[in-house]
């Protein structure tokens, strides 16, 4: 179990214009930033940061199990319209974090719904100020709706 926040691959799921990616990049200085979004960001990149766009549904062009941080306040998960995705993003998210990488997802989700629902997949620590803190957890049965 990762006992440390000393991450090396960060992603910013749905970044917008690219300035939470870079202050990311301050928060972990030891981390390499990817930041992700349908649209190009507008930010100028700080050092470790790079930006890159995507589709609107998944997968994302990385590798399985190689963040060890994701971080994301799109309202795909969220009660927000186009929330529908948000089990697929969920699963996508659940590939690209490392056993014991971290995801912390902004969300107005129900807590109960949160744990009930997200818990086969995450070990869903904490439901606080309107974000999910949730640890992968590999070898638990996934949901697939």
């Amino acid at each position: 179990m990762r006992t440390t926040l000393d991450f090396e691959d960060v992603v910013d799921l749905f970044c917008g214009t690219g300035d939470r990616t870079n202050t990311l990049a301050s928060i972990f200085p030891n981390a390499d930033v990817l930041g992700i979004d349908v649209v190009h960001a507008t930010t100028v990149p700080a050092d470790r940061v790079v930006f890159t766009t995507t589709d609107a549904y998944p997968p994302l062009s990385i590798a399985s199990e190689t963040a060890d941080f994701v971080f994301s306040t799109s309202p795909r998960f969220s009660t927000a319209p186009g929330h529908r995705e948000r089990n697929k993003w969920l699963i996508e998210i659940d590939r690209i974090l490392e056993k014991d990488g971290i995801a912390i997802i902004a969300t107005d989700l129900d807590r109960n719904y949160i744990f009930e629902e997200w818990s086969t997949m995450f070990d869903v620590a904490n439901v606080s100020n309107g974000y999910a803190f949730l640890r992968s957890i590999r070898g638990r049965r996934r949901f697939y709706r």
